[in-house]
Order: structure tokens, then sequence, then C-alpha cells
């Protein structure tokens, strides 16, 4: 199988009060919001939402921009 993924939407948003519950972070703080397609063989698997902290990963958005795999680049901050 071959996974791969699709970004629907990369937005920098300030955290509402769950996010900044669930990120350990203050309401109203940085957060890029990243919505994927999910694929595997090309087929859409599921659709996911994320919330990444900019305080946490400065200029994550930038990065994230590049066809590279996520996980990767949060390992390397």
């Amino acid at each position: 199988m071959i996974p791969n993924s699709r970004i629907l939407r990369s937005e920098v948003i300030p955290a509402t009060k769950y996010i900044a519950d669930h990120l350990h972070i203050d309401e109203g703080s940085p957060v890029l919001e990243l919505a994927r397609l999910m694929y595997v063989n090309e087929r859409a698997l599921f659709h996911d939402t994320a919330h990444y902290s900019l305080i946490r990963f400065p200029d994550l958005e930038k990065k994230i921009a590049r066809d590279e795999s996520t996980y990767k680049i949060l390992l390397e901050e």
C-alpha cells in the first residue's frame, strides 16, 4: 500500500478555548489548522483536521507547504 495526502486547507487561526486546553497553550494563541485528505493507493481513506501550536512550532505553516511528511517535519523540529 502507498500512503499519500493532499492538503485541503492550511490556515493560521487563534486558538479557541477547546483547542488551547488540548494543546496546553493560551486561548487566542496562533495555531495552524491543517485539513488533509489522506489516501492509500490513490483512494481517499479519510479526512483529517489537526491543530499545531505555532508557539511550539514557529513557521510551521511555511514548512508544511512543501510536499513533505508532516510527521517528518515535526520530528525534525
